[in-house]
């Protein structure tokens, strides 16, 4: 059978082994460079903690991208009104081609089609 390594039950940084050995029984410079790594590793896992909360975007990439599509609908706004004004003279134009032709018509002429 195996030899059982010590940490049966453990949790966090007291089931951490190296070669086999807890972190207290290593040599101090060991000591310090794993609570270090560790320290680093949990800092790293509160942040990706943290950022899986929220949109994976940057708020200036946001807001140029808001800043553009406020630029376009402005542009559509521009051409939706010029189509409207281009819709309004037509309308004009049709009222008066249908007075014109009336007029021909009373005066016994043929309007062009």
């Amino acid at each position: 059978m195996g030899k059982a390594n010590g940490n049966a039950g453990k949790e966090g940084d007291e089931s951490v082994r190296i070669g086999g050995r807890p972190i207290a029984d290593l040599g101090i410079r060991d000591q310090v460079e794993t609570a270090e790594q560790l320290e680093a590793r949990k800092r790293k896992a509160e942040m990706k903690a943290i950022l899986s909360k929220f949109p994976p975007y940057s708020t200036p990439g946001l807001e140029a991208q808001l800043k553009q599509c406020e630029g376009n609908l402005d542009a559509m706004r521009g051409v939706c009104i010029a189509e409207e004004t281009k819709i309004a003279e037509y309308r004009v134009w049709i009222r008066l081609c249908q007075q014109r032709d009336k007029e021909l018509r009373s005066a016994g002429f043929e309007p062009r089609k």
